[in-house]
């Protein structure tokens, strides 16, 4: 029975529906909130609070809040995009769940200083995240950069392969050329005019037989 309870608040988180999730919540026996399912076969298994993180939905993470769930490290991560989700869940968290600098920074005897604590240990958080992502960025930008050369490079190789084909082609062009004989032209001098007439006329003074 809490094992279908769980199920059901898991598809209630995921599909966004809050009236439903508040529901399941208030069942008895109470569901296991921490209890991580499947999507799909080979799926991804995750718990209905990171479901509702990835989803922004604040109402459905303060639902699960106040049922006790816990906040782990998945859910700060897929928070990493919302400052107000973030700072949510970074003040519900457990002081026994932070790190040993994390701990030491929450022994203010103040409720206002234990807050501000909590909101200097998620400034941290995001700024830690803001990092990688910046690392990631200009590991990613390197990468890019290197493909772009690679290929330059190859380019300017073909490039000069070609002009280097070309080159042998017209030298082989210009080798068959030369090695081909010269034609001379005639030397004959071109028939007299004035010779031509007089064969003419001579023929039309004959007499007739």
């Amino acid at each position: 029975m809490i094992a279908k309870a769980s199920q059901q608040l898991w598809i209630a988180a995921k599909g966004s529906q809050a009236d439903l999730v508040r529901n399941i919540l208030g069942h008895d026996p109470p569901p296991d909130v921490d209890r991580r399912h499947q999507a799909e076969e080979m799926g991804e298994i995750t718990t209905p609070l990171v479901q509702a993180v990835r989803n922004d939905n604040e109402d459905i993470v303060r639902l699960l809040l106040n049922a006790g769930v816990y906040i782990d490290s998945v859910a700060i991560f897929e928070a990493r995009n919302n400052a107000e989700m973030m700072e949510l869940l970074m003040m519900s968290k457990n002081p026994s769940d932070f790190s040993q600098d994390e701990r030491d920074s929450l022994t203010a005897q103040s409720p206002s200083e234990a807050q501000a604590a909590r909101r200097a240990s998620l400034s941290r958080t995001t700024a830690a995240a803001i990092a990688a992502r910046r690392a990631t960025a200009r590991r990613t930008s390197r990468a890019t950069e290197a493909v772009y050369e690679s290929i330059s490079k190859e380019f300017d190789a073909n490039v000069e392969t070609q002009r280097t084909q070309r080159q042998k082609v017209f030298q082989r062009s210009v080798t068959v050329m030369r090695a081909k004989p010269t034609r001379r032209p005639s030397t004959a001098p071109p028939a007299s005019s004035t010779s031509t007439s007089a064969r003419s006329a001579t023929a039309s003074h004959r007499p007739s037989h």
